[in-house]
């Protein structure tokens, strides 16, 4: 007997039309519900730093120049543009070579010196050669060696009676040639030498020496125990008022910058431009002959110039100037 395939197809559709009937009554099972964690804070107010990076240049806004006091040969340089560097720091080094031959040529003449000077001292004992003599020998000393005869100089000054002016004048060759040679007893030896021995050479020397050190009250005491005439002076005018500014006095500095920007120099261009005032400029009057202006007046080139001249301080208002310029001669 053969078995038919029509029951088991049918029994097969019945197994399929039952999850339909299932749902299509609203029986289909629904999967069960999980809970959700909730995780509840409080924010933190916080300044937060955030970083990114670009391309970019940097200018600084102020240019200083820093030159050394000496001329000299660059053997290192120690600093990188736009490096931050402190008080004290080493930026360069000066090729020392130069400076060795110099000392040794110094030293060499220091000693010839000395034994001039010890020489001179033994004929002054004999009765050859006088006070002056002997003074001079020393001077050229302090010249080539001024520690040496800073220490001698109590010695040779007893022994042969010298007065208090012909010590100073020592003192005053001593001084000098420290701080020209920017030596670290400048300050002391400039201060041992009596006031009645400085000149302006040396005046200045102390006043350059007190700026270097950036000791502004010294250096404004300096200027103040100058002469009338170089204190006077419009230099010495707009430096002391710059210094009287270093020092926390800069409306006592105002008076001084005035009197120096009435002057026609540098100087008194830099005070100008602390008052932010236009500069005192001389009026030059030519002094040539008629016929030689006659003929640089007919110059065609000469001409168009002029005519362009006149026109363009028609739309410009000139400066006004003092009353009375002080203009070098």
């Amino acid at each position: 007997m053969k078995d038919s395939p029509i029951p088991a197809l049918l029994l097969t559709l019945i197994a399929f039309s039952l999850p339909a009937c299932n749902r299509l009554n609203g029986q289909e099972e629904k999967p069960a519900e999980e809970h959700q964690k909730i995780t509840v804070t409080c924010p933190e107010a916080k300044d937060v730093t955030i970083t990114q990076q670009y391309v970019c240049q940097i200018h600084s806004q102020r240019h200083i120049n820093v030159c050394a006091f000496v001329n000299g040969y660059l053997q290192d340089v120690l600093v990188r543009e736009g490096q931050s560097v402190k008080q004290g720091a080493v930026m360069f080094a000066i090729r020392p070579v130069i400076y060795k031959a110099k000392l040794d040529a110094a030293s060499a003449e220091a000693q010839v010196e000395g034994i001039e000077l010890t020489n001179s001292q033994k004929l002054f004992d004999q009765k050859v050669v006088s006070h002056p003599d002997v003074a001079l020998h020393q001077a050229k000393l302090a010249k080539a060696d001024p520690a040496a005869t800073e220490q001698q100089l109590p010695q040779y000054a007893q022994a042969l009676g010298l007065s208090a002016a012909q010590q100073g004048q020592v003192l005053y060759q001593i001084a000098l040639w420290t701080v020209a040679s920017y030596l670290p007893d400048s300050a002391r030896r400039l201060n041992a030498v009596p006031e009645s021995a400085y000149d302006e050479r040396l005046h200045e020397w102390r006043v350059r020496e007190a700026m270097s050190r950036g000791d502004w009250t010294a250096a404004l005491t300096a200027i103040r125990k100058m002469g009338s005439k170089q204190r006077s002076d419009p230099r010495w005018r707009y430096f002391e008022g710059r210094m009287l500014e270093k020092t926390g006095q800069a409306q006592q500095a105002q008076p001084l910058f005035r009197e120096a920007a009435r002057a026609s120099t540098f100087h008194g261009f830099l005070a100008a431009d602390k008052l932010q005032q236009g500069y005192t400029l001389c009026p030059w009057q030519p002094n040539d002959s008629a016929q030689a202006q006659a003929v640089i007046a007919r110059d065609p080139a000469i001409q168009r110039a002029t005519d362009v001249s006149i026109e363009a301080h028609r739309s410009v208002k000139a400066p006004s100037l003092p009353s009375k310029p002080s203009c070098p001669r």
